[in-house]
């Protein structure tokens, strides 16, 4: 009874994949390279140049290890980065904007409202 409880349970449980030394040695080697460019790169393709592999094997690196895209961990540390700005600096919104590499605030803060659901004037009011 024991076996074909553990064969059913095998069959309806998720399988998951295990990660590679090679994803999670890759997956650093990202993150390192976000911390160093995040404020003026935002595209995939610079970060598979760095890393010396395709823009494709980089998103399925990402997404076996994180299930995000390259994009998403991008714009997900510029949005914490604006975040911090935004309570902890004096700055205006535009310059926020401009020193994490945005050429226009409207562009900006429409990507901080679509990762946030806040403005970021919104979401600044809302930590005085």
């Amino acid at each position: 009874m024991y076996i074909d409880l553990a064969r059913q349970y095998n069959k309806e449980a998720p399988t998951t994949e295990t990660n590679s030394v090679a994803y999670i040695e890759t997956l650093r080697a990202l993150e390192q390279e976000i911390e160093i460019h995040f404020k003026t790169e935002k595209s995939a393709q610079f970060y598979a140049d760095k890393l010396h592999i395709t823009a494709k094997h980089l998103n399925r690196v990402c997404k076996t290890t994180l299930n995000k895209t390259t994009t998403e961990l991008i714009t997900e540390r510029v949005i914490l980065e604006s975040k911090r700005l935004l309570v902890h600096s004096k700055n205006t919104m535009s310059s926020i904007s401009e020193n994490l590499g945005f050429k226009d605030y409207a562009y900006f803060s429409k990507v901080f409202k679509s990762k946030t659901k806040l403005t970021p004037l919104e979401f600044k009011k809302s930590y005085k």
